[in-house]
């Protein structure tokens, strides 16, 4: 659903005959990330075709044409309001999600810890390079641009105007 497509993720549940065919079609289905490129798209961005045309069942992998797109949103919120609520938003999800992972692993190392038998050694191991997976892959580069942005955007209704909800 967010995007971190990996088909070996099914494997586990192989023995699940109910939820299988579920799983195959969420794995299929374009990510929360992928509808969020499309939408840029939409708008008129210029999306590279191979972007927009992947195979959602893969990973997906950065791409500049995005990237841009996204920086282009963050630097004229005013012109793009809406899309710059997305950035910002997928943004926020990108950093709630990484918390409960860093508050998830912690816990299991902390009640299991490394315990012959347990499977914590290899799940250790595995988790060590999950911490650099990202929900969205441009995020992290959009975020920092939107963040100086957002240092320049006179606060949101300050002058009482809209409530609040819009620069």
């Amino acid at each position: 659903m967010l995007g971190n497509k990996n088909a070996a993720m099914l494997k586990p549940q192989a023995h699940r005959a109910d939820i299988q065919q579920e799983h195959e079609q969420a794995l299929a289905s374009p990510s929360l990330y992928d509808e969020a490129i499309a939408l840029l798209a939409r708008r008129g961005f210029a999306i590279a075709p191979a972007v927009l045309g992947r195979d959602p069942r893969t990973p997906y992998q950065s791409d500049a044409s995005a990237e841009q797109a996204w920086i282009a949103v963050c630097r004229a919120p005013r012109e793009h309001w809406e899309l710059y609520e997305l950035a910002e938003e997928l943004v926020d999800l990108e950093d709630a999600f990484r918390r409960w992972r860093f508050r998830h692993v912690t816990t299991v190392e902390r009640i299991i810890g490394f315990k012959r038998g347990t499977g914590a050694r290899a799940a250790s191991a595995t988790c060590a390079g999950c911490w650099m997976w990202f929900c969205f892959r441009s995020s992290g580069r959009h975020a920092r641009t939107c963040k100086a942005r957002r240092t320049a955007i006179p606060a949101c209704g300050a002058d009482g105007k809209d409530g609040g909800s819009r620069p």
